[in-house]
């Protein structure tokens, strides 16, 4: 066991454990336990590829399998960046993470966060909590001098409320980042492989989740309306964390059984779809009487104007054929449905119904003709 810890150490090519996970019949489980002894220390970090310059300067004590990483390895030290990365800040770092506070009403800044990926530092995230909950106890409790103190030294500070809800969607995760385009092929192979298990079930809910894509608004000519407002300086739209799922709604189809499986999800899309209208109201871009599903789906129906450039709008897809399936074998609780869609708020949900009134035996005439 000890030599077999040594030969390890010295090389670092990998070859060794490749062996070892190879060799026939598999070793035994046992040696998790030597893996995880921490046996290692200080002076041992050459061994696993640091250079002289960066050993560490303080005592360490590690295992093979949960040890320092070397810098070749290492993660970038970052503000914000594509995914979710656990790397320690130097004070340089921190400083400027505290002077990056002070912008927090400078849309800049919050374009900056989106064009490196979306995800904030779990430190800075904590920063940001802190600072615009300090803003929000001075508010409340009506101090404007030290408000008024703030703004002096930094007019960008505090952020209005229209910069907070897009500060909140970044410390929520809400806005759309690389990291979020899991792959809706892969989630379709498993879907083939094991049917509707519950965690495929959740795993298409965080794929199909509204996401809020951020970007520099284009403006035309001089047109300077509303320019004095910094969230005028964003385009927001919404989208969802995947990408390709129009492309792939015909293949499901094809696959056996999906008709049931819609069935059992109904409750789940309508969830997400009320979801991501509700998201997209908070970023002002939707309301009890508008919405922007007609610009990609003018018909509920199957019809050449679809165009599915939006995401977000194969939910409707989804749910209708959800809708549909439950009308061939539940016709009373489809019924239900499209008569509980007309009490719902967004248009798209009013569309949802008149779509399904436009089946007969669904809704008596005279009900939804009033």
């Amino acid at each position: 066991m000890k030599y077999a810890r040594v030969i390890w150490w010295v090389n670092t090519s990998g070859l060794p454990a490749k062996r070892f996970a190879e060799f026939d019949p598999a070793p035994s489980l046992e040696w998790l336990d030597i893996f995880s002894e921490a046996c290692y220390q200080r002076n041992d970090l050459k061994r696993f590829g640091f250079s002289t310059l960066a050993i560490l300067e303080q005592d360490v004590c590690f295992s093979l399998i949960n040890r320092p990483t070397p810098y070749t390895l290492a993660p970038w030290m970052s503000l914000a960046s594509e995914g979710v990365v656990e790397s320690v800040w130097d004070n340089v770092m921190r400083y400027l993470a505290c002077w990056a506070l002070r912008h927090l009403n400078n849309p800049k800044l919050i374009l900056w966060v989106a064009q490196c990926g979306g995800q904030l530092h779990n430190h800075w995230v904590r920063l940001i909590e802190t600072k615009i909950n300090y803003f929000v106890k001075l508010e409340r409790e009506g101090d404007t001098a030290k408000l008024d103190l703030i703004r002096s030294n930094a007019p960008d500070a505090i952020p209005d409320p229209q910069m907070r809800t897009l500060w909140r969607l970044l410390l929520s995760g809400r806005v759309k980042s690389s990291q979020d385009d899991s792959s809706f092929y892969t989630w379709k192979d498993r879907f083939e492989r094991d049917g509707l298990t519950t965690s495929i079930r959740l795993e298409l809910r965080d794929l199909l989740a509204p996401r809020v894509s951020l970007k520099k608004a284009f403006r035309w000519g001089d047109n300077t309306e509303d320019t004095d407002k910094p969230i005028s300086f964003i385009e927001r739209k919404i989208t969802s964390a995947t990408e390709h799922v129009h492309s792939e709604l015909h293949k499901l189809t094809q696959t056996q059984d999906w008709h049931t499986t819609l069935i059992l999800l109904f409750d789940d899309l309508q969830q997400l779809l009320h979801d991501t209208l509700d998201l997209s109201k908070e970023i002002e871009r939707a309301d009890d009487r508008y919405d922007c599903s007609f610009l990609d789906m003018p018909s509920i129906s199957e019809h050449w104007q679809n165009r599915g450039t939006r995401n977000w709008s194969a939910l409707i897809v989804l749910l209708r054929d959800s809708w549909l399936a439950i009308r061939n074998s539940e016709p009373e609780r489809a019924t239900k449905i499209a008569q509980k869609w007309f009490s719902l708020p967004y248009p798209t949900f009013k569309r949802l119904a008149l779509f399904a009134a436009s089946h007969d035996e669904c809704i008596d005439g005279e009900q939804w003709v009033v």
